[in-house]
């Protein structure tokens, strides 16, 4: 299999390739960490969850989380811990 040299590509081709660095935000880490917390105290953070019932539901489950059908953590219960 012949290597890419992938800088070289990149600009043979013009592809434009974009992101970021978490530390490129460190100045403002403070600053949200405060406001994460008060967005969590006042109820304001939610986490959504999408529940599938049973073992059996598994494939369900799946194709849902890879399709998009699911909002938020995809959960397969399949039984009561409690």
């Amino acid at each position: 299999m012949k290597r890419l040299n992938f800088p070289l590509e990149v600009w043979k081709r013009s592809v434009l390739v974009q992101g970021f660095m978490l530390h490129d935000f460190e100045p403002q880490f403070a600053e949200a960490r405060s406001r994460l917390t008060d967005w969590y105290r006042e109820g304001k953070l939610h986490n959504p969850e999408h529940v599938v019932e049973g073992f059996e539901e598994t494939p369900r489950a799946l194709i849902d989380l890879f399709k998009g059908n699911s909002l938020g953590k995809q959960i397969v219960k399949v039984a009561d811990w409690r």
